[in-house]
């Protein structure tokens, strides 16, 4: 993926034109107290929403058009859709994994608070989840107990029913199965499920389970229609401690030659509009946008 896409999940559209500028900060909320005897107390929010930037000096008329809509004219699958058409999707060519941080290490975003894996994952057939487990290494990683044949871990997008997709993208699911005999990855299977805009299933796409030498891998092309990819893991060996451990896991819009190593995951988030300026030039139009990543709406 050589451009940056962005728009509704599945109905994004490209930007051919290079951003002239692209920044990314993020709120971590940290706040200092220094009490009288100079002690210095911190206070962190929970979430760390991502603040992103774009600016173009000049674009086309069609490129114009195409991020104006946004705002004036957005797209909409339905009014049960989060966001009503008001979230966006942006899919940045530079980035190599689109899960969280904490699921492509295997992890859950705040192991510090009880039962935060539902955040991050989603367990069927009566499997439980636990907020950590030791591994070999001392790292604390997701933990799957009363495993199950045919038993499926999902990894959960923070605001979608899974990650924004467009029809016709390739997109690869892999998983580390080197690590030790309780990965996830070394037992389980990966899926691709491809969900519509309006949240109908449309299909799924089953790859090869790991082993110690080679990783869990699946890709497929979303289908037409296809807005959403639901990446998941299905159990397929229920090992003798009927347990699992979270693993490196990549979901990256490319195809399998192209994913290299494990590369922390960046997330893909559901983006807010906040601001947009349209500065005319005598040579075209510039535009500067604002969001902000939004885990929830409310529309008035």
């Amino acid at each position: 993926m050589d451009d940056l896409w962005i728009g509704p999940p599945g109905l994004m559209r490209p930007m051919p034109e290079r951003s002239d500028a692209l920044t990314r900060p993020r709120t971590l909320g940290a706040a200092e107290f220094v009490s009288l005897e100079g002690a210095v107390t911190v206070s962190r929010a929970r979430r760390a929403p991502r603040r992103t930037t774009l600016s173009w000096a000049s674009l086309r008329p069609d490129d114009f058009d195409t991020l104006t809509e946004l705002v004036t004219a957005p797209p909409v699958w339905g009014i049960g859709n989060p966001g009503h058409g008001h979230e966006v999707a942006l899919v940045e060519p530079m980035v190599r994994n689109h899960l969280s941080g904490a699921q492509s290490r295997g992890r859950v975003s705040d192991p510090t608070k009880p039962g935060s894996w539902v955040q991050d994952y989603a367990l069927t057939g009566g499997m439980a989840g636990a907020d950590y487990g030791q591994t070999g290494d001392g790292v604390m990683n997701l933990v799957v107990t009363g495993v199950v044949a045919q038993g499926v871990i999902t990894y959960l997008h923070p605001r979608w029913p899974g990650y924004p997709v467009n029809p016709g993208w390739p997109v690869t699911l892999m998983g580390d199965a080197s690590t030790q005999s309780l990965s996830v990855w070394r037992n389980c299977v990966p899926r691709l499920a491809w969900i519509s805009g309006f949240g109908d299933a449309i299909a799924t796409v089953t790859g090869t389970v790991g082993t110690a030498t080679t990783p869990a891998q699946v890709t497929g092309v979303a289908p037409d229609q296809a807005a959403y990819v639901v990446p998941s893991a299905s159990v397929v060996t229920v090992p003798a401690a009927s347990m699992l451990l979270g693993s490196p896991t990549v979901l990256a819009y490319t195809t399998p030659d192209q994913v290299q190593g494990w590369p922390l995951g960046e997330g893909c988030p559901a983006y807010a509009i906040t601001s947009f300026d349209d500065a005319p030039t005598p040579t075209g139009r510039g535009i500067t946008l604002s969001l902000v990543e939004v885990r929830a709406d409310a529309v008035r």
